[in-house]
């Protein structure tokens, strides 16, 4: 209770926007309030480096930039959108509403399907004993199945030449100089064997 009391407007500069016009948008507020860290006390510095992890004054005054900067932004669409919609009839209000509506439906159906694409690679990476990870789905998911399929098997079977050409080193102790059928743009066993612990084949 106490951090609010000593930051209760200034502490919602930092946060993400939330549901409900959270970053003030909407609540007759076109503008933010001006702010800067060298406006605060010692206290209520020690209490925002706290909460978010902050290192020093700078980073405090970065990161209040960067939400000012991004608050500005929303306020000054949600006006072009008001003033976009004071021009109009009303065929074409509703007409810019359905656009709209259709607009987010695509784009949730755009992240279920590359969620469901994401679960597809998961399966068929796990199926290879490889373990997965966010960055490498990333890497390999798209929306096309057919273009995440064919990636993952290129992945896999160039983390298979990887596991062998390790094998070979930790066998024999003889470093292979290149990579042989490389096409990945990784030529030496060293970088092969970076990869090769940043997605561990599961055993």
């Amino acid at each position: 209770m106490k951090n609010k009391q000593l930051l209760p407007l200034n502490l919602q500069l930092f946060a993400e926007s939330q549901e409900g016009g959270g970053d003030g948008v909407g609540t007759g507020q076109d503008t933010p309030p001006e702010f800067n860290a060298e406006s605060l006390t010692d206290e209520q510095l020690a209490v925002v480096k706290e909460k978010f992890g902050l290192k020093d004054d700078n980073d405090v005054d970065s990161i209040v930039k960067s939400k000012r900067s991004r608050w500005q932004k929303e306020a000054d669409a949600e006006k072009q959108e008001a003033e976009k919609l004071a021009k109009m009839n009303k065929d074409e209000k509703e007409e810019h509403e359905r656009k709209k509506l259709e607009d987010r439906i695509a784009e949730y159906e755009r992240k279920e399907n590359l969620q469901e694409m994401s679960k597809v690679a998961s399966e068929m990476l796990k199926e290879e004993e490889i373990r997965s990870t966010d960055d490498v789905l990333k890497f390999l998911v798209s929306e096309d199945a057919d273009r995440t399929k064919n990636a993952v098997k290129t992945f896999v079977e160039y983390m298979k030449e990887t596991r062998k050409l390790w094998e070979v080193e930790r066998n024999t102790g003889t470093t292979p100089k290149k990579m042989p059928g490389n096409k990945t743009g990784v030529s030496t066993i060293a970088e092969a064997q970076k990869t090769l612990n940043e997605h561990r084949i599961i055993k």
